[in-house]
C-alpha cells in the first residue's frame, strides 16, 4: 500500500502556513480515547468552563448530525476551544477544537498519577506528551514508565475560571508563557500507571487544531488523537478518477500546522500495468510528482511488500516507509531493525500498528521534516546486472533524445526499464509520439537480446533481480527470533487451498450450504405456518369479526393477512440462512479461497477467480454484485463479469425457486433450476469470451488469514 502526500504554499489569509495533499492507500484508523467522566477546560460562546467530556461530546453530537465510521461517532463543533501547549515554543495556546469524538468499545483503561496526585484515564493505546533528553516527546502508553515526566499547569487555583473569562486580551491572542523552569509549567513525575475497568462502552476525544494536545481541567495536558479514516470521514468525498471506474475517495486531516488533503489511492502490489488501478495509482505518482510518498508495507509479509518500495525508488520520489503491523510481525517471531532496513533503503523507515495509532504521530513528524527538507533523502539505488543495465542506459539515452517531452514528464530511466517490462500502457503512450516507433523498436531488439542470451522473458529477468536485491536487504534488517508457530488457521489454508483436497471441500461447503438452506427453510416454513395458520390468524379474524361485517373480514383475510402470511412463510425462512451462511463464508475468510479455487474454471468463460466473489454475491443481490465486478482488473473482464452476475438468481428468485419449487414440486425440482442457470451462465460466458477482445489475465489477490467469524458483524450483513 502507497501514501503520497503533496504540499503547496498557503496564501497569507490561511491559518495553516502549509496545505498537504495526501494520496492514500489503507486505512490507519485509531481509537485513542479518554474516560467520559475526566473533566476539560473549554470555552464556549466566548465563556470559559468545566466541564465532563462525555457529557460535552454527548451534546455536542445530540446537537448536531454525527458521522459514524465503524465504531467512532464524529462531528465538527462550531465554537469551542480549549487550551493546548504548543510543544516547540513551550506556550499555552487558545486552539479550535476541530472534531469531537465519541468510541463504543469497552475495554481496559489506564489510570496515570502524579506526584500531585493528579490523574488522568484513558485507553491503554493512547499517547502522552512526556519529557525525553530534555525535550517534549509523544510515547504511547506501551513506552511510558514510572518516573516518566509529564506537563501540567502549575497553580491551578490561581487560573481561576474568572480570570479567564475577565482577561483583557483577546481570547484568540491568549498565550501564557510557560518554559520549563517558570512558574506556570510544572513538569511532574509519573508515580503510579494502573490498569482499570471502564465504566461504559464509551470513550471520548478532542481533536485540536495545530498543537494535537488540550488540557483537562485539573491542569494536565494529555494528547489527542490523530487519526486518519475517522476524521476524514467527516467530509469525505467518494467519486471516480476520470475516465476510470476506480473509487477515488478524498478528505481532510489536520497535523500541526499543517492542513492535510488526503487522496486515497487503489491497493497496489506494483507499478506495473495488469490492473486499472496500478495505471491509475503510478499515473498519480509520475505526473502529479508528489512531494513525499509515504510507503506502507506490511512488516509480516516485509519481502512481498519491498518490490514496490524498490520500484518507488526507482522513481526517485522522496519517501517514507511505513512500517506497518509490527506487532503482527513480531508474533510470527520475525524482529525487524527499522534503523538498518532504513539504511540500506536510504530513506526514513518508522514502524507502525495503524490499527492502535502506535507510531502514526511519528510517522507523520517524519512526512514534515522530509518535505521541508531537515532529513536528507538518499534512495538506494536499483543496480541490474551488466547486461541488464546496458540496455537500460542505451534505451535511457535514446528517450531523452528523441522523446523530450515524455522524459519532462517521467524518469527517464524508469521509462528504459518498463519498456524491458514490455509494459503496454507506456508502449501505448509512446507511439502517439514522432519518434516513438524508432524508440520502440530499438526496445523490442533489446528485449529479444536479452532473452535469448538468459533464455527467460525480460520481466521474469527484471522482476528476478529486484527480488535478488530484496532478499539480501531483507536477510541484512530481519532475524528469525523465534520459530513461528503454524496456528489452526494456517492449517486450515494448507488443506482447503490444496489442489487435491481444496475442491471437494469447496463442493461439500456450497453442498451444505444449499442442504441448510433448504433444511432449515422448510424447518422455519412448518413453524411459520403453524403460529399464523393456528394462533395469529385465527385471533386477527375474531377481532376483526367483532368489528366488522363478514363480508369485509373475508376480504382482509383472504387478502391483506394471506398476502403477509405467504410473504413471511415463503421468504423469511430462506433468505435469512441463506445470508446468514454467506455471511460467514464471508467474514471467516473463506470465500477469498474459493476464488483462489474457481480461478483455472474462471478462465473458461474469460474471467479470472475474483468473478466467482461476485457470482456468489449475486444469490443474494445482483445490484451489490455488479458493483463488486469492480475489483476487476480490466473493462473487458467488469463488463463480463457484470453480464454474467445479473444472470445469477437473486434472493427474489431464490424465495421462488426455494420457496415454491422446492416446497411444491420437491427439492430434485429446485437443484435442475440451479444446475440449468449455471450452464446457461456458463455458455453464455464462453459466447462473451469469443466475442469481447481481449484475453484474462492472472489472478494477483491478497488472501486475509483465518479468523472467528464475529456475530455482531454478521447479524449486521444478514440484516
Amino acid at each position: 500500500m502507497v501514501l503520497h502526500l503533496l504540499c503547496h504554499k498557503k496564501e497569507r489569509s490561511s491559518p495553516f502556513p502549509h496545505d498537504f495533499t495526501v494520496a492514500l492507500a489503507g486505512n490507519a484508523n485509531v481509537g485513542k480515547s479518554i474516560a467520559g467522566y475526566e473533566k476539560v477546560l473549554v470555552k464556549r460562546g466566548g465563556r470559559w468552563e468545566t466541564v465532563k467530556i462525555g457529557e460535552l461530546v454527548d451534546s455536542i453530537l445530540s446537537s448536531l448530525s454525527p458521522v459514524k465510521i465503524g465504531e467512532t461517532e464524529c462531528a465538527a463543533p462550531k465554537d469551542l476551544y480549549v487550551l493546548s501547549l504548543n510543544l516547540d515554543t513551550l506556550k499555552v495556546e487558545e486552539r479550535k477544537v476541530a472534531y469531537v469524538l465519541r468510541h463504543r468499545e469497552r475495554r481496559k483503561l489506564l489510570l496515570l498519577k502524579t506526584s500531585s496526585n493528579r490523574a488522568i484515564t484513558a485507553t491503554q493505546d493512547h499517547n502522552f506528551i512526556v519529557l525525553r533528553d530534555g525535550k517534549p516527546a509523544i510515547v504511547d502508553a506501551k513506552r511510558l514508565l514510572i518516573g516518566d515526566i509529564v506537563p501540567a499547569m502549575e497553580g491551578m487555583s490561581h487560573l481561576a475560571l474568572v480570570d479567564l473569562n475577565d482577561l483583557r486580551t483577546p481570547q484568540s491572542r491568549l498565550k501564557v508563557s510557560c518554559k520549563p523552569a517558570s512558574d506556570s509549567i510544572a513538569w511532574e513525575k509519573v508515580v503510579k500507571v494502573t490498569k482499570i475497568d471502564g465504566e461504559k462502552d464509551l470513550v471520548y476525544d478532542l481533536s485540536v487544531e495545530g498543537c494535537e494536545n488540550f488540557m483537562l481541567a485539573n491542569g494536565l495536558f494529555i494528547h489527542n488523537s490523530v487519526i486518519f479514516n475517522q476524521l476524514t470521514g467527516l467530509n469525505q468525498i467518494i467519486g471516480n478518477w476520470p475516465g476510470k471506474t476506480v473509487e477515488k475517495a478524498e478528505g481532510t486531516l489536520r497535523f500541526k500546522d499543517y492542513r492535510i488533503r488526503i487522496l486515497d489511492l487503489p491497493g497496489i502490489y506494483s507499478l506495473s500495468a495488469f490492473s486499472i488501478e496500478e495505471i491509475v495509482a503510478r499515473d498519480y505518482i509520475t505526473t502529479e510528482k508528489p512531494d513525499v510518498v509515504i510507503n506502507v508495507v506490511d512488516a509480516s509479509a516485509l519481502e512481498r511488500n519491498l518490490y514496490l518500495t524498490l520500484q518507488l525508488l526507482e522513481l526517485k520520489a522522496p519517501m517514507v516507509v511505513a512500517l506497518n503491523q509490527i506487532d503482527f510481525a513480531l508474533k510470527k517471531g520475525l524482529r525487524i531493525d527499522h534503523v538498518k532496513l532504513s539504511r540500506l533503503l536510504g530513506v526514513p523507515v518508522v514502524p507502525t500498528v495503524a490499527t492502535t495509532g502506535s507510531g502514526i504521530n511519528e510517522l507523520l513528524s517524519k512526512v514534515v521534516q522530509v518535505f521541508e527538507g531537515n532529513i536528507r533523502i538518499e534512495p538506494l539505488e536499483v543496480v541490474y546486472s551488466k547486461e541488464i543495465e546496458a540496455s537500460i542506459k542505451k534505451l535511457e539515452s535514446f528517450i531523452a533524445s528523441y522523446l523530450p517531452d515524455l522524459a519532462s514528464r517521467y524518469p527517464p530511466r524508469w521509462l528504459a526499464i518498463k519498456l524491458l517490462e514490455k509494459d503496454e500502457d507506456i508502449e501505448r503512450k509512446i507511439k502517439d509520439f514522432k519518434e516513438g516507433e524508432k524508440v520502440l523498436s530499438l526496445a523490442g531488439a533489446l528485449v529479444e537480446s536479452l532473452e535469448q542470451s538468459h533464455g527467460k522473458p525480460s520481466p521474469v529477468l527484471i522482476a528476478s533481480e529486484r527480488y535478488g536485491l530484496i532478499s539480501e536487504v531483507v536477510k541484512s534488517s530481519v532475524k528469525i527470533v523465534a520459530p513461528p508457530k503454524i496456528s489452526l488457521g494456517e492449517k486450515l489454508d494448507e488443506v482447503t487451498g490444496h489442489k487435491a483436497f481444496g475442491y471437494p471441500i469447496l463442493a461439500l461447503v456450497f453442498g451444505a450450504m444449499l442442504a441448510i438452506v433448504f433444511g432449515a427453510g422448510n424447518y422455519l416454513v412448518e413453524i411459520l405456518e403453524s403460529f399464523f395458520g393456528g394462533f395469529l390468524t385465527p385471533l386477527l379474524e375474531g377481532f376483526l369479526s367483532s368489528l366488522l361485517p363478514d363480508l369485509f373480514v373475508k376480504l382482509i383475510s383472504e387478502g391483506a393477512i394471506s398476502g403477509v402470511v405467504a410473504s413471511v412463510t415463503i421468504v423469511l425462512p430462506y433468505v435469512v440462512p441463506f445470508y446468514l451462511i454467506l455471511s460467514v463464508l464471508e467474514d471467516s475468510g473463506y470465500l477469498p479461497r474459493a476464488a483462489f479455487l474457481l480461478d483455472n474454471p474462471m478462465h473458461k468463460l474469460g474471467l479470472h477467480g475474483k468473478a466467482a466473489i461476485c457470482l456468489l454475491l449475486g444469490y443474494g443481490c445482483n445490484v451489490p454484485a455488479c458493483i463488486g465486478c469492480r475489483i476487476m482488473e480490466t473493462e473487458r473482464e467488469r463488463f463480463l463479469g457484470g453480464f454474467l452476475t445479473v444472470l445469477v438468481p437473486c434472493a427474489a428468485r431464490n424465495v421462488v425457486i426455494l420457496g415454491l419449487v422446492g416446497r411444491y414440486l420437491g427439492i430434485p425440482a429446485a437443484l435442475s433450476l440451479y444446475a440449468f442457470n449455471m450452464l446457461l451462465i456458463f455458455l453464455l460466458g464462453r459466447v462473451g469470451h469469443k466475442v469481447l477482445p481481449g484475453e484474462p489475465i492472472g489472478l494477483i489477490m491478497e488472501v486475509p488469514p483465518y479468523k472467528m467469524p464475529s456475530l455482531k458483524t454478521i447479524l449486521k450483513k444478514t440484516w
